[in-house]
């Protein structure tokens, strides 16, 4: 072996001992960062999304989630939602002016609907169910918000006292889940 060639061998040596890699630790989970739900706004200039961490002061398998906003790049980022109020599902209105969202805050039992002014300002709450809100959308023309909630269907839904029309008498409850498990079509209760 050349003299080059042992210079070689000792760089190749201590090159290992730098890039040596440790094992993952059931601790690591805890930092680990889940991102999802990634909303584009109308205009395609920002992205809402969420963010969910393991919450060390809700125990083991506890999570929180935040709604964070960023532009298309993902160089400015800022959170949306207060930290630790598990908020995710966000949606942009059509016209782009509103964010929705579901979130449990204090005084909520469950997740309920929250409307936040996408130029900036605080969220507000519109829903207040018993049950929570599983999830909400948009009409196609922005005017109306829709959720999805497991209430009991024998109670009778009444606009807030002070002003607001009557609800429709012609609401849908549905009692069983149709489930496609195909791209033919197929259901659980038909062969």
């Amino acid at each position: 072996m050349g003299r080059g060639d042992q210079g070689v061998e000792r760089k190749g040596l201590s090159m290992a001992k730098k890039t040596t890699k440790q094992a993952f630790t059931p601790g690591d989970i805890r930092r680990i960062r889940f991102v999802s739900d990634p909303m584009v706004h109308p205009d395609g200039d920002r992205v809402a999304y969420v963010v969910r961490t393991v919450d060390k002061n809700r125990g083991e398998n506890r999570y929180r989630a935040e709604i964070w906003l960023t532009d298309p790049a993902g160089r400015r980022r800022r959170l949306l939602t207060a930290s630790g109020m598990d908020s995710d599902a966000p949606l942009w209105s059509p016209d782009g002016r509103y964010l929705l969202f579901l979130s449990k805050r204090a005084g909520d039992e469950k997740k309920q609907v929250y409307l936040l002014p996408a130029d900036g300002g605080e969220a507000r709450r519109l829903t207040k169910v018993e049950g929570g809100v599983k999830s909400a959308g948009w009409s196609p023309d922005g005017k109306y918000v829709v959720f999805r909630s497991p209430v009991d269907p024998r109670g009778k839904a009444e606009p807030k006292k002070g002003g607001g029309k009557p609800f429709a008498d012609d609401v849908q409850v549905l009692d069983r889940a149709l489930w496609q498990l195909n791209g033919l079509g197929s259901r659980l209760d038909k062969r």
